[in-house]
């Protein structure tokens, strides 16, 4: 997009939208950090943001300790042949914080 910007821009394309869509673009293109007309125009040519939601990155660093923690169990597990309450307590809280973090995320 950057190499866009450097080239003049001569052709122009009115689209019109209700209050309502209009507040919607606006706030997408808030959230990415750009303009509303960069933002349609990443939109319209399929480009990919580049900004990560810190909410995304923030799921991905948990569910990256949630999948340490598995593997953490599954090797105790495989080493003992058998689930001590200890690793099916660990499960149980692993559990219960991916349930949390799917209720924030589909609020």
């Amino acid at each position: 997009m950057e190499q866009n910007k450097k080239q003049n821009r001569t052709k122009k394309v009115t689209v019109r939208f209700t209050q309502e869509e209009f507040e919607k673009l606006k706030e997408k293109a808030e959230f990415e950090g750009i303009t509303v007309s960069d933002f349609v125009r990443k939109s319209v040519l399929r480009l990919k943001p580049r900004k990560v939601a810190k909410e995304c990155k923030e799921l991905a660093y948990h569910l990256a300790k949630i999948g340490n923690n598995i593997n953490q169990i599954a090797r105790r597990t495989n080493k003992n042949r058998e689930v001590d309450f200890l690793a099916l307590e660990e499960l149980l809280k692993i559990r219960e914080t991916l349930v949390m973090l799917a209720s924030e995320v589909l609020q």
